[in-house]
């Protein structure tokens, strides 16, 4: 990969520092797109020049030149290359004083791990397969190319600061390369809580939904909440509820291609009658004020952001060690309870414990009280705040690297 650096920008010599922010791609939705949109709007504050390097952009807002990168490629692995080679090149001809991506590659000055240690979702991912499957991993050419694009990312010369959206992902860097500490800024996603709040006809809806599952009178309903079903631990939250105490029930929000695999599982584990797969959904808030809590078993999951909505909501949460919100929010026994991905035994217990509270209002108190300050005012702030001490940098001199 190469490590092509973007020249030395004629902006800065006259004051006014040129930015450019690198994205795969902006849709409308999503949470990186929701933190795209954080920067975009916090850099245009500043007196700075900005410019957008994507494949693809759902409208370009006034105020940045928008660079369309999209190579030819061959295969998957061509595929992650190739966008950094070729944006590389394209900021190389730009000459920003700043670069700013959300993808992994090596001449940018800024990172944000947004998808965390590619390295350690690798090494979760190992202790559910097989020999085969470890030994495909470990060969595969679009694996060994992610993994020497994210080592050529972290240990670049040219690098000044890592965003990661949690102190878990922090770790993992720090486990797996040769990074400073000290380049490494955790900040958090965050939402409106107010949105996510019950409103006053939350109940008289919730009971509506309820029975549209069939979930009778007195059964807890418990929520699994994301597409990518291996990834976020559908099997691990199928078979838990198949040992858990009582008849609970499980809504599946959201989407796989091998949903089938899972509907199979249910039905061999006893419970299909018990597991309700919904599909996708444009708006999740409904099933959360109808749940009783949240499982979210992720084998990796950098942040997840539906454990902040969930709680947000008044849910108590069961989330995995390997989740970077869940170690941040979950509180043992408080408004929820965190367990390792795999152990099965201890999230059936974790549900029979969470079905078996009495005092309900305080799981609901206690779940929005840690969701509360991570609303957008302080995700702004702490995103304008890394923004001034790096535009700083760039004042003072040459940008590090050039």
């Amino acid at each position: 990969m190469s490590r092509r650096q973007p020249r030395q920008s004629d902006t800065g010599a006259n004051g006014v520092p040129h930015v450019a922010l690198v994205f795969k791609q902006l849709r409308a939705s999503g949470g990186a797109e929701r933190m795209a949109s954080v920067f975009l709007d916090v850099f245009r504050s500043f007196d700075v020049r900005l410019s957008v390097v994507a494949r693809h952009m759902d409208g370009v807002p006034d105020g940045f030149e928008f660079h369309r990168v999209n190579p030819p490629h061959l295969g998957r692995a061509g595929r992650v290359t190739g966008f950094a080679r070729a944006a590389c090149r394209k900021l190389s001809s730009l000459r920003p004083d700043l670069v700013l991506s959300q993808e992994h590659m090596p001449c940018c000055h800024v990172y944000r791990a947004g998808g965390g240690a590619h390295a350690e979702w690798l090494r979760q991912r190992r202790r559910v397969q097989g020999p085969l499957k470890r030994t495909w991993q470990r060969w595969d050419p679009h694996q060994r190319a992610k993994l020497a694009l994210e080592r050529a990312t972290y240990e670049s010369p040219h690098l000044r600061a890592v965003i990661c959206n949690s102190a878990m992902v922090r770790d993992d860097i720090l486990r797996h390369y040769r990074v400073a500490p000290e380049r490494l800024h955790v900040i958090e996603n965050a939402l409106d809580p107010d949105a996510y709040r019950p409103p006053a006809n939350a109940r008289r809806e919730a009971l509506a939904l309820r029975q549209k599952l069939g979930v009778p009178a007195g059964a807890a309903l418990w929520l699994f909440v994301g597409s990518g079903f291996e990834r976020k631990g559908l099997d691990v939250a199928v078979r838990a509820l198949a040992r858990a105490p009582g008849t609970p029930h499980l809504a599946v929000v959201g989407r796989d291609r091998h949903a089938r695999h899972y509907r199979r599982l249910a039905a061999r584990s006893g419970v299909a009658g018990r597991v309700h797969f919904v599909g996708r959904q444009a708006d999740v808030r409904p099933y959360y004020w109808a749940g009783d809590g949240l499982l979210h078993p992720a084998l990796y999951e950098a942040y997840g952001l539906v454990v902040l909505e969930a709680m947000a909501a008044g849910l108590p949460v069961l989330g995995s060690r390997q989740c970077g919100a869940a170690n941040a929010l979950i509180r043992q026994g408080e408004n929820g309870y965190l367990n390792d991905a795999l152990d099965i035994d201890a999230w059936a217990d974790a549900i029979g414990r969470i079905d078996g509270v009495a005092d309900r209002e305080s799981l609901r108190r206690a779940a929005m009280a840690a969701a509360m300050p991570h609303d957008l005012a302080r995700l702004r702030g702490q995103v304008r705040e890394l923004c001034d001490y790096l535009l700083a940098g760039v004042r003072s001199g040459p940008a590090a690297g050039a």
